[in-house]
């Protein structure tokens, strides 16, 4: 798991508590459903989706709310880009 290369490079470092707890969720990914699996591996991959976790964590409810509805309304846009690039011209 590479936890061991502070000691290669000679320092006395403790292994980080986010190291443990990615660890213990690592160990728990198999009661996640598919999806959940994949974002969580999606999180941890990508250093900007884990920033926005971050971000969005702090946030109040009201605010979350709003993001997921925003998220949403994004979503709509994205999808009728996508069916309007897809049908043929009418000319």
């Amino acid at each position: 798991m590479g936890l061991s290369g502070d000691r290669k490079r000679g320092t006395s470092r403790a292994t980080p508590q986010i190291v443990w707890d990615a660890v213990a969720l690592v160990e728990e990914a198999d009661t996640l459903s598919e999806e959940n699996r994949t974002l969580l591996l999606d999180c941890i991959k990508d250093p900007e989706i884990l920033a926005l976790a971050g971000r969005f964590q702090r946030l109040s409810k009201k605010s979350k709310r709003r993001v997921v509805e925003y998220v949403d309304l994004l979503k709509l846009a994205d999808e009728q880009a996508k069916a309007e690039r897809q049908e043929p011209s009418e000319e």
